[in-house]
């Protein structure tokens, strides 16, 4: 089980985008990504051994343009549930048998679906912060004090201490930015 929340600003979006990505990006598709369409719907997909094993799709518009926006999914490994909330309302449930990745060709990241030395897609022309995961699956409450009502807290979080926080500084690249390297990612599956 575990939790990944994040906030998102986009300033624009031509494409499909991937925020969060720990993906398999060549051979078997294993691993999952959190993305928002062209249309600004909030997307989950997930895949084990090469086949899908969740797909949610939020309704159009759900992430807006030039707005700080809070993001969470949340998967819990004995009910096999999936769920996307947007300002901590869900947006979409979904059932997954299992989240599988192999950490050998994985590429997890953020703010891009890969990348690499040579290669960037689906990045974030945006801002993130306070991209934060945990091994469990959080309360409701906890998820009402994270988003605070718009405001956010920042890290760390005193009510739930046991979180990995990726990055929690107003980011601003526009391009991916490769946490391979950034191992409690790996141990939350």
């Amino acid at each position: 089980s575990f939790t990944i929340s994040f906030w998102i600003y986009l300033n624009s979006i031509s494409g499909a985008i991937y925020p969060i990505s720990v993906y398999t990006t060549s051979g078997v598709q294993n691993g999952f990504r959190i993305g928002v369409n062209v249309q600004r719907a909030l997307t989950f997909s997930a895949y084990s051994g090469g086949v899908s094993i969740a797909t949610i799709t939020s309704a159009v518009s759900t992430i807006p343009l030039t707005t700080w926006t809070y993001v969470t999914l949340t998967y819990d490994v004995p009910s096999n549930v999936s769920t996307l909330f947007v300002d901590n309302v869900s947006v979409g449930t979904g059932n997954a048998s299992s989240i599988g990745y192999n950490s050998g060709s994985t590429y997890p990241s953020f703010m891009a679906s890969k990348y690499t030395s040579v290669l960037i897609e689906g990045y974030v022309n945006g801002n993130m912060d306070a991209i934060s995961a945990w091994n469990r699956v959080l309360t409701l409450s906890e998820r009402n004090e994270l988003y605070n009502a718009g405001v956010g807290v920042q890290y760390p979080y005193s009510a739930f201490p046991a979180c990995a926080v990726l990055v929690n500084d107003k980011t601003q690249y526009g391009f991916g930015t490769n946490t391979s390297s950034f191992t409690p990612v790996y141990g939350l599956f």
